[in-house]
């Protein structure tokens, strides 16, 4: 199994245009050639927060994530946590809240708020809702087995995708 860390030089070089991207590092396993320590080639993964906008390097992303051991149970609970937060600041925004409150109830770093507030501005709120309701119904998929866990959280990554 690999094994990855962050890289402290993470920069945006292969990184997809306006995704949240984190760079990491595959370290060499047990029994292979080298220092165990050694860095490999840089993956790049887009963060969960850029999945609104993220097309297929979500499901990229989703695809290093499970072949690494993510439960996928797991990976259901990180994006019904982002849609719940997208959801309150969507509704915030649509009232007329300034974004100090939105960011005040859904917080963010500093560096991200603009962008995300373009996010917002683009995110269509009842859309929102239905996603929410397929994410609820994956997680009562994994839950129940109606099918695997990981074709589950796939399912549900391409459906909010398209």
């Amino acid at each position: 199994m690999r094994t990855q860390v962050p890289s402290q030089r993470a920069g945006r070089e292969g990184c997809p245009r306006r995704l949240s991207c984190v760079s990491l590092y595959t370290l060499a396993g047990p029994g292979s050639p080298g220092d165990p320590g050694d860095l490999i080639a840089p993956t790049f993964v887009a963060a969960f927060d850029g999945w609104v906008d993220a097309g297929s390097a979500a499901t990229s992303a989703l695809e290093h994530l499970l072949d690494d051991g993510a439960p996928p149970v797991m990976l259901i609970g990180l994006i019904a946590s982002t849609y719940r937060k997208m959801a309150l600041a969507h509704a915030l925004l649509s009232k007329g809240a300034p974004p100090k409150e939105i960011f005040r109830q859904v917080p963010m770093p500093p560096f991200k708020q603009s962008s995300y507030l373009q996010i917002l501005n683009r995110v269509d709120g009842r859309r929102v809702a239905q996603q929410m309701v397929r994410i609820a119904e994956a997680d009562l998929g994994i839950k129940t087995s109606k099918a695997t866990p990981r074709m589950q959280v796939e399912l549900l990554v391409n459906e909010l995708m398209n």
